[in-house]
Order: C-alpha cells, then sequence, then structure tokens
C-alpha cells in the first residue's frame, strides 16, 4: 500500500509540474509578444504614445496668445511633441529642461512643441509651470482638441514623441532619458 501511495504522490507532483511549467511557459510567450507588438517601450517601459515606425496624427493647437500651430510641424522640419499636464513636478520640469537643450542643439531642423493635456490644464496652470523652465526657447500650446490623448494613445504625463519630417514616429515614450531622447532625435534627423 506504501508503494501505490508513494507512486501516486509522484504521479501528482508531476502532472503539477507540467501544468506550472505549461502556465510559465504560456506566460513567457505572452509578455514576448506584448514586447514586439510595439504596445511598450523598451527605451522607458510605459505604454503611452503612437507606434515607432507609423504616421504621426496629424492635430492643430493653439498658444495662449491665440497662435495656431498645426502638428507635425511641416516637411523641412522634425516635431518633438512634449505632451504634459503642467503639475510642476520634478520629472516633468527635469523633462521641460532637457527639451530647451534639445531645442537649442537641433534649432534648424527640429521644433519642440509642448503641449498641456488634461482637464486641469488653463493658462494659469499653463504660466506657472513655464515660469520655472529655466532659458526657456520653444512654445508651450493647450490641447484645444480632447482628442488629441486618444489619437496620440496618451496613457502617461510626460509623454514625448518624436516625429521626423516624413511624419513618421522615430520614439514615443514616457520621460525618456537625456540621452534616449538626443539618440531618437538623431535617429530623426538621419531619416528626414
Amino acid at each position: 500500500m506504501t508503494k501505490t501511495t508513494s507512486a501516486k504522490s509522484k504521479g501528482r507532483f508531476v502532472l503539477g509540474f507540467l501544468v506550472i511549467g505549461t502556465f510559465l511557459i504560456a506566460g513567457a510567450i505572452a509578455i514576448v509578444s506584448y514586447y514586439a507588438s510595439g504596445k511598450y517601450s523598451q527605451k522607458t517601459g510605459v505604454i503611452s504614445g503612437p507606434k515607432p515606425g507609423g504616421l504621426a496624427p496629424r492635430f492643430s493647437v493653439t498658444s495662449v496668445s491665440g497662435k495656431k500651430l498645426s502638428v507635425p510641424v511641416g516637411s523641412n522640419q522634425d516635431t518633438v511633441l512634449f505632451f504634459t499636464t503642467f503639475n510642476s513636478c520634478a520629472i516633468c520640469l527635469k523633462q521641460a529642461n532637457e527639451l530647451v537643450s534639445i531645442q537649442s542643439k537641433y534649432f534648424a531642423n527640429t521644433k519642440v512643441v509642448g503641449i498641456g493635456i488634461g482637464s486641469k490644464v488653463n493658462t494659469n496652470s499653463l504660466k506657472n509651470f513655464v515660469n520655472k523652465i529655466h532659458n526657456l526657447n520653444y512654445e508651450f500650446y493647450l490641447q484645444n482638441n480632447p482628442k488629441i490623448p486618444r489619437i496620440y494613445n496618451l496613457k502617461a504625463n510626460n509623454t514625448i514623441v518624436v516625429i521626423n519630417s516624413s511624419r513618421k514616429v522615430i520614439f514615443s515614450g514616457q520621460n525618456p532619458s537625456a540621452s534616449t531622447l538626443k539618440e531618437a532625435v538623431g535617429e530623426a534627423l538621419l531619416e528626414s
């Protein structure tokens, strides 16, 4: 009787091991498929922004002074979009200041555009945010189209989208490092 019980236990153990192994393999396949789908930004780890390689959707925004801008900017310039809620968090301001250096370095070929998104964005929050950015050399606009977050798949604050002059999305993600951002802008310039 002990041998039968022992054999049953070993059989259950092996069966349990096989079931767990199958779930682990299925999970690994799902994760690999998810990363390969382009829904995950491998450089930043955040699912936000349009899929790199696709065409950037067009839209227009209006500045506080009433100036209108069509995005992506145009056939002669790459565009760096900075979607933010103007909440003045340390990460938001760091990103905004890193974009100042991008605009300075690539000003002839690249236009950085800050865009306020969210229900709490208004001229006062914009002015408070802008006043905290050192040597600001690019403009901020207010979202005047509630579809922008949806058409650009914005799931997170501080999403940056780099678009080359052919409207191809080169990079999209939340809070990229300064080196990742410079690399993406350099890639956009090469492809233009």
